[in-house]
């Protein structure tokens, strides 16, 4: 168990919890640390009378860190949430688990999107079956849907959210039941409510959410607004059992006459932000427009290799001050409104190769934004350099200029922050390390990793001058023609950027490990390793 004097400081950090994103803040700022250390959940878990709710708060957060951290190739991560499901089935097996507590933590699970412990979710249904308006949970969902909308309003991406919410907290074996319950339904707005569902993560639920579909298309009861978005969302999603089934709704659509163009926003674009990627791939859109009923702000998440990760509009007055946190928090800069639809468009085919469907709010993103003709496009290397490069001008470079542009990524790091944190996982340098005899043979298994990862850092350059070219950022043509040597079989160690890359990875292993960037040994020898 971690010394609980450290447990103490973290929440006396956290005060009493009830400011908006503080645990989010201490969990970020202290992640090594929390993840790191044996028996935090455990001790977070175990909470005295009075101090249940900031220790909650921290626990749920760390859940998520613990999330990011596994999808970008950390290794604490997974050790935390090991620990915390051995922590919660401890308390289950002693009788010690209340029952609003285990909400709170099957909820938890669910805000950072991941499965929560069967052994919970088993323990909620009985209480949840027995709550007041939620009779019959397991076999009608309807109540639960009808409450939830009032607390959403005309909000349905609101609902969504809700829903999904509750849906965490019921085993995974019931959730395509309850949601086909819902597509099914005669219920004005429920046509949209169910086109998120086609976007879920879960093929189970996609297929749910189509057959009611179907069903209601066969009845001449799909609204035309949903009926229209199908021949778009089909294009989204994996090539599953689904597609047949949304295939038949709209043949049927079309023979009512239901389907037809999507109707065009109200919303007006204004200005477009952007970040270049991060270590993981993450990157950021914010887009500021106006309507007829005031702001509104559209915000993307994308990551290399998932997708559309996140998506959503905020309309009214908070949409201004969603978008400046928005940019201020990811450091976004002005860019073109061309660079938008090509990063949305390789995302889209980033997910479909992974089998993941975008954000369900890409659905309201597009469709406020005028993309309604956004579909997947892989993107090679090459596809970049002429998307970002169309008439050849780094390409046309004598071979010195282009070489002077690649000794220049030596200063991306001091001039970008992303790009200061690019690093490889430190799951990566953990396995590597294992089969190292000291910081030599460390390097040496590092550069070789690299070397098999150059398609990766250079499709993260080529976005990245995607992006700094639509901001007229003057740096675009070092980024794209250190990419094109990378791709070309340049050697890794002419290439300064490289270096950093290799650096940054060890330093964060070391702060993970060691709590301080500690750096090489003069010796050679690797801390540990003896």
């Amino acid at each position: 168990m971690p010394d609980d004097d450290f447990i103490l400081d973290c929440l006396d950090q956290l005060g009493d919890g009830r400011e908006p994103g503080a645990a989010i803040r201490l969990a970020t700022d202290r992640s090594s640390d929390l993840l790191a250390t044996p028996g935090t959940a455990a001790t977070l878990l175990s909470a005295p009378e009075g101090d249940t709710d900031r220790r909650l708060r921290l626990f749920a957060a760390l859940v998520e860190r613990a999330h990011l951290d596994m999808e970008g190739g950390g290794r604490l991560g997974l050790s935390f949430l090991r620990d915390a499901e051995e922590a919660i089935d401890g308390l289950l097996d002693a009788g010690s688990l209340e029952f609003e507590t285990a909400l709170a933590l099957a909820r938890a699970y669910g805000f950072a999107g991941i499965e929560a412990p069967e052994s919970l979710l088993s323990f909620l249904v009985p209480g949840i079956a027995a709550l007041p308006g939620t009779e019959g949970y397991a076999d009608d969902f309807d109540a639960e849907v009808d409450t939830l909308r009032r607390h959403a309003g005309v909000d349905a991406h609101a609902l969504h959210v809700l829903l999904t919410d509750s849906l965490a907290l019921v085993p995974a074996s019931l959730r395509p039941g309850l949601v086909h319950r819902v597509a099914e339904r005669d219920r004005e707005g429920y046509g949209l409510l169910t086109l998120y569902w086609l976007l879920d993560g879960a093929a189970e639920i996609r297929l749910a959410a189509a057959g009611g579909l179907l069903q209601r298309a066969r009845r001449g009861s799909l609204d035309a607004a949903s009926a229209s978005a199908l021949p778009l969302i089909r294009t989204w999603i994996p090539a599953d059992g689904a597609r047949p089934l949304l295939d038949a709704a709209l043949r049927e659509a079309r023979r009512r006459g239901l389907a037809g163009p999507v109707a065009p926003s109200d919303l007006r674009p204004v200005q477009l932000f952007g970040t270049v990627p991060d270590a993981s791939g993450g990157q950021s859109f914010a887009a500021a427009l106006e309507g007829r009923d005031g702001p509104a702000a559209a915000l993307v998440l994308v990551k290399a290799g998932q997708g559309v990760k996140d998506a959503f509009l905020v309309h009214g007055d908070d949409a201004p001050d969603a978008l400046s946190w928005q940019v201020a928090e990811f450091g976004a800069s002005a860019v073109a409104w061309e660079a938008l639809e090509p990063a949305l468009k390789a995302a889209l085919a980033d997910g479909f190769a992974a089998g993941r469907p975008p954000a369900a709010g890409l659905i309201d993103v597009a469709s406020a934004l005028g993309l309604m003709d956004l579909r997947p496009r892989a993107m090679t290397g090459q596809d970049w350099l002429a998307c970002i490069d169309p008439a050849g001008e780094v390409a046309g470079l004598p071979a010195r200029r282009r070489d002077r542009l690649i000794r220049g990524s030596a200063n991306w790091p001091g001039d970008h922050e992303h790009v200061a944190g690019w690093c490889e996982g430190t799951a990566t340098v953990d396995r590597l390390l294992d089969g190292a005899g000291g910081a030599p043979q460390l390097e040496a298994a590092l550069w070789t990793h690299l070397d098999e990862r150059r398609g990766h850092w250079a499709l993260l350059m080529l976005r990245t001058a995607h992006v700094l070219r639509a901001g007229g950022d003057a740096d675009w043509p070092s980024f794209a023609a250190t990419a094109a040597a990378l791709l070309e079989g340049r050697a890794l160690k002419k290439v300064p950027i490289m270096e950093h890359i290799l650096r940054a990875s060890i330093a964060a292993w070391q702060v993970e490990e060691y709590g301080l960037a500690i750096g090489f040994p003069d010796d050679g020898a690797w801390p540990g390793s003896g």
